[in-house]
């Protein structure tokens, strides 16, 4: 389980920050989290960008009690609207596990001018 699941202990959580400063570090992407009422509501990641082809890809987690009420989507929206505008990328990828429901029906297709 990813080290913000509810069945991550310490030392996990401590080396996910490590590897996450160390990625941030060497401009290989970054990680960020949306904390509510002290706990994570949702996390997503741009893993690495591939600046020499244009392209990257989004990772996230949403917690159950954060989910249905549209927060990713506004998150992963603002995410593919930097990542084309400022960092001028012709491609985000996003993939969804086939039994992830939710994020299988909103897919959406944005479109950066």
């Amino acid at each position: 389980m990813d080290a913000v699941g509810s069945r991550a202990g310490l030392e996990d959580t401590l080396a996910f920050i490590r590897r996450t400063r160390e990625q941030q570090a060497n401009n290989d992407g970054f990680q960020t989290a949306v904390i509510e009422n002290g706990r994570i509501a949702e996390r997503w990641s741009v893993p690495r960008y591939l600046l020499a082809a244009r392209s990257t890809s989004i990772g996230y987690w949403l917690a159950a009690y954060a989910q249905g009420r549209g927060t990713m989507t506004r998150a992963v929206s603002a995410l593919v609207d930097h990542a084309c505008g400022t960092w001028r990328l012709h491609r985000v990828e996003i993939r969804a596990a086939v039994d992830n429901t939710r994020s299988c029906a909103t897919r959406t297709t944005w479109f950066h001018p």
